[in-house]
């Protein structure tokens, strides 16, 4: 008996915390296409010179919602590689200029809601994953 409650409470404790992480994303993912996308353009202005692929991405896939968030991961994705030394330098490099300084502010505004967006879907889906499994009584 005393199993199946602390079963029921886990249940219950993480439907909570899938829940959350869903808003919380959400709100993110609103955060990535309104406000700090305006941080994402800026961004790309600093690193992303004519040409370059960062810069033809931008062209290619535009400035709809869809775009917006290929965009914002894109250059989230180079301003990551760029800190790792060896070969995320020079992977970073095809896309842009990796010399080039990006404030603090502004690399926040793009990594922040970013990271915040991927590591609320991961835990929306497992604990949403968990609570059915556990659920089932699997």
């Amino acid at each position: 008996m005393n199993s199946l409650l602390s079963n029921e409470m886990l249940t219950v404790v993480l439907g909570v915390t899938s829940f959350t992480g869903m808003v919380v994303g959400l709100v993110a993912g609103v955060i990535i296409l309104t406000v700090g996308f305006r941080k994402v353009v800026e961004v790309e202005k600093l690193v992303a010179p004519n040409g370059s692929e960062i810069d033809k991405m931008a062209r290619l896939v535009g400035d709809h919602f869809v775009g917006r968030m290929i965009r914002s991961i894109a250059l989230t994705s180079f301003l990551m590689h760029r800190e790792f030394p060896g070969w995320g330098v020079e992977r970073a490099a095809k896309w842009g200029n990796v010399e080039a300084e990006v404030p603090s502010r502004l690399r926040k505004w793009v990594l922040f809601p970013q990271c915040l967006f991927i590591v609320c879907g991961l835990l929306f889906f497992l604990c949403a994953g968990l609570a059915k499994w556990l659920d089932t009584g699997a």
